[in-house]
């Protein structure tokens, strides 16, 4: 009897055993990790000077590891080549060059590439600063970043001092000292030696301290050199440097439309001269884009095969086309409808202030203007005016009084319009209305700061940058823009300072600036049958 109860006793033992096993939860651990690594010592001691030794070893109270170092760390001034560096259990291990300067301060900034290995936890603010002389330089020069036309600024942009004085220097030589911006464009350059310096900036788009790539990575530069100790803030403007060679970037043909010649940019005055031995110049119709960068041709001769012509850039030739005109496939032919055209109508109204247009693609050849017809409502109106408003008659006008919370309809039937290209147009139905006024705001600008015998121009832009109104004004007094739809926009003035009427940007050679903008600070908010009063300061 004993015995049995013993058996049973372990039996149930074993069991409770069993379960308590199956059900056993995995320890959480604790909190995770948030803390990052702490430095212990380093080895020489960080601000040392009279700096001889090749190799730092920083300690750490815990494992850690390197991450995008590439792009993290910074070193003021630049070493070439770079220093090695490597992490070792607790331990950064820093390699230096045999190319350091005598009686140099340099700054390694590492950034957030030194974190713990377990939790990525980073290491912030985190630099070792040396000197090969006798004293660590402390002086700095400081200021804001911000791009010429927007205004806008950036994170990461290269600010960067050079002791020597060749205009040369940002495009061939690392700078002697640099930084960063932040976020809001502020750079600060520390631990430079007293002297006269030259200041840049650069979008460094490879990331290589050098603007080897003009038309991609916008550089800024100070006017005049730079005297630290100074405690004044420098501003710099970021803007692309327009190349210095004129060239054609592409030429294509539209599917039945023009062919379209790009240039690298805006050209001063262009002519052209055939090269095709069978085509007359009576045979192409040209225009000339708005911003001067682009050449649209309209061959009527359609037993061209190929356009071959000459580019000449104020009597000079610049370059050479060849086009192929007859092309049913191939990556340069873009599908577009035949004969399109768009209106200037937009969500089914016109403003009081336009007229309303049409705006053909191709040229057009022939056209009934007598069928193009304007209903109020459902009755015919008499009292409008249509007409080309320009040579190549790509542009059609239609003038009326019209008359608020009145529905109007454009009708045109099928052949209506006739293209270069012997193209009937579409059968062309708009419906519009006049907005009210009531529906649209106003804004009233006071503008002071004005320079004497200087040519501004006041223009109204949306949050994308589109001019949406503009005057040109030469004096100091206040400027209306009527019939705005209600939204968000920015108010700025130009300084045009060549009288073109439009932005110029800089050119670092010829040691222009870009034209500058003077940014009213904040968004505008137009409503609807309201004015609304601000001032801008052209300084």
């Amino acid at each position: 009897m004993l015995q049995h109860f013993s058996r049973l006793f372990f039996l149930l033992t074993l069991i409770t055993l069993i379960y308590s096993c199956a059900n056993r939860v995995t320890p959480t651990g604790g909190d995770k990790d948030m803390k990052p690594p702490v430095i212990k010592e380093f080895s020489p001691p960080n601000y040392s000077t009279r700096f001889t030794t090749k190799k730092i070893t920083v300690s750490f109270n815990e494992f850690i590891q390197l991450k995008d170092i590439q792009k993290q760390l910074i070193i003021s001034p630049p070493m070439e080549p770079e220093p090695k560096i490597s992490t070792h259990k607790k331990n950064l291990i820093i390699l230096l060059p045999d190319s350091l300067k005598p009686n140099t301060t340099y700054t390694l900034n590492f950034g957030e590439a030194v974190a713990d290995l377990n939790e990525g936890n980073p290491v912030t603010d985190f630099q070792y600063i040396f000197s090969t002389g006798d004293v660590l330089d402390s002086l700095f020069c400081s200021g804001k970043v911000m791009d010429a036309y927007s205004h806008k600024t950036e994170k990461g942009i290269i600010v960067m001092l050079y002791h020597d004085k060749d205009d040369s220097l940002p495009f061939k030589k690392l700078p002697d000292y640099f930084a960063r911006t932040d976020e809001q464009g502020n750079y600060t350059i520390k631990n430079i030696s007293p002297g006269t310096y030259k200041l840049f900036a650069l979008n460094d788009k490879n990331n290589n301290y050098k603007c080897d790539n003009p038309q991609e990575e916008a550089i800024a530069f100070a006017d005049a050199f730079i005297q630290v100790p100074d405690s004044q803030q420098q501003l710099l403007v970021l803007f692309t440097q327009m190349p210095a060679k004129l060239f054609v970037k592409r030429a294509i043909k539209e599917s039945n439309g023009p062919v379209i010649i790009s240039f690298n940019k805006p050209i001063e005055s262009l002519s052209w001269r055939t090269l095709n031995t069978t085509i007359a110049s009576a045979t192409l119709l040209t225009n000339v884009s708005p911003a001067q960068d682009s050449l649209f041709i309209w061959v009527k001769d359609s037993t061209l095969d190929t356009l071959k012509l000459e580019l000449l850039n104020n009597e000079i030739p610049f370059d050479t086309i060849e086009v192929k005109l007859k092309r049913s496939t191939g990556r340069e032919k873009i599908k577009t409808a035949a004969f399109a055209f768009i209106s200037n109508v937009a969500a089914g109204e016109i403003k009081p202030d336009d007229t309303l247009t049409l705006s053909f693609r191709n040229p057009v050849m022939s056209a009934s203007l007598n069928e193009v017809k304007i209903f109020q409502d459902t009755v015919p109106l008499s009292d409008y005016k249509i007409s080309f408003k320009d040579s190549l008659h790509r542009f059609v006008v239609i003038q009326s009084k019209w008359t608020e919370n009145t529905q109007y309809k454009l009708v045109a039937l099928h052949g209506t319009f006739k293209d270069v290209y012997n193209n009937n147009s579409d059968s062309i139905l708009i419906n519009f209305r006049l907005t009210p006024v009531t529906e649209l705001g106003t804004l009233k600008t006071t503008v002071t700061g004005i320079i004497k015998n200087q040519t501004y121009i006041l223009q109204l832009v949306n949050e994308s940058l589109q001019i949406i109104q503009q005057k040109s004004i030469d004096s100091s007094t206040n400027y209306i823009f009527e019939n705005i739809s209600p939204g968000s926009y920015k108010i700025r003035l130009l300084n045009d300072n060549n009288k073109n009427n439009k932005w110029d940007s800089g050119d670092y050679w010829k040691k222009i600036q870009p034209e500058q903008f003077y940014y009213y600070p904040d968004a505008i908010q137009i409503r609807a049958n309201w004015e609304l009063e601000i001032n801008l300061n052209a300084k």
